[in-house]
């Protein structure tokens, strides 16, 4: 099997290191069909349908992708297109890397030919990691805010706005720090710490233990786990934790830090390289995604994909 997808994986670049991107566009007319054979790689994949019908194969799923429809296809999932005999069709197909949608590319870009780029975005840290210039607030179709990041979070307008502080604001503002601008809280790493030290301090030796709980016993433990695609990359590297029955766990990182990888090996979507799972002291290898379904329950973030059939008798 193995050897078998190696033998499908396309080896084709896309893009380059620069800009991780490459854009193909297929068509066919009445006396051809176009066809795009079954292969899979490490990058992310849009296909557009601009004309025409074709059936489009993903892993074991078939089905219709119809004129103005587009189909998302994740890395390394195997995929194919075949055009519908007598009819014309053509679609284009975005292929890029993950990383592209982490900024690192835009910096590169703005840094090193001095271009001007402008990022859209709603969630304010997924731009103050990186050194932004201006940010411009619009709220019901007005400007409301043009102004460095340091003064806007100094200018503690975000809230009202509705939109959400980073968290390192809130907890400043939390232990009684008043942000100002010339503190340099637009991102964490110019932040000037001497200036909030000594409040920090002494927030932090005012607050009072928390009085213990009843220690509960482990319901779901992960041991030196270890995952990866290919040979290439590993994306879990032995990660161990516990928990315990009644817990709330939030598992928190960056795009692409394993997020979801690490919920799939859990749930065997996916199947760990190495390590052991267990679930109330019962490993769980060799199991079927079915038999650990009845343990674990997994709830995507967009329920959509969910959704296996097109009625809800028969999901």
């Amino acid at each position: 099997m193995l050897s078998q997808m190696n033998y499908r994986k396309e080896t084709q670049p896309h893009g380059d290191e620069l800009f991780p991107l490459s854009i193909h566009v297929f068509e066919t007319d009445l006396q051809s069909t176009v066809r795009v054979y079954c292969h899979w790689h490490e990058e992310v994949e849009l296909f557009y349908a601009v004309k025409g019908e074709a059936v489009f194969y993903m892993d074991t799923e078939t089905f219709l992708l119809r004129e103005g429809e587009t189909a998302f296809v994740n890395a390394n999932r195997l995929h194919e297109v075949e055009g519908i005999d007598g009819q014309e069709f053509t679609f284009l197909a975005v292929v890029f890397q993950p990383r592209f949608l982490s900024g690192t590319s835009l910096d590169r870009i703005q840094q090193q030919y001095h271009k001007t780029v402008i990022i859209i975005e709603h969630r304010l840290e997924d731009v103050l990691y990186r050194h932004v210039d201006r940010i411009i607030v619009v709220s019901d179709g007005r400007i409301v805010a043009d102004m460095t990041p340091d003064a806007l979070i100094g200018a503690g307008i975000l809230p009202k706005l509705g939109i959400r502080e980073p968290l390192y604001a809130t907890a400043l503002k939390y232990a009684g720090v008043s942000i100002t601008e010339d503190m340099g809280a637009g991102r964490m790493e110019t932040l000037k710490l001497p200036m909030v030290k000594d409040q920090l301090i002494a927030w932090n030796a005012a607050q009072k233990a928390a009085p213990s709980k009843e220690e509960k016993p482990p319901i779901l433990e992960v041991k030196n786990l270890h995952f990866q695609y290919n040979k290439k990359r590993k994306i879990l590297k032995d990660i161990s934790f516990t928990i315990r029955e009644g817990e709330m766990v939030s598992i928190v990182g960056t795009n692409g830090a394993g997020k979801s990888t690490l919920a799939k090996v859990i749930c065997g979507f996916v199947t760990e390289t190495a390590g052991e799972i267990l679930f109330k002291g019962e490993s769980l290898k060799g199991q079927t995604i079915k038999e650990r379904s009845q343990k674990i329950g997994y709830v995507m973030q967009n329920p959509n994909q969910m959704i296996c059939k097109s009625m809800i008798f028969d999901e």
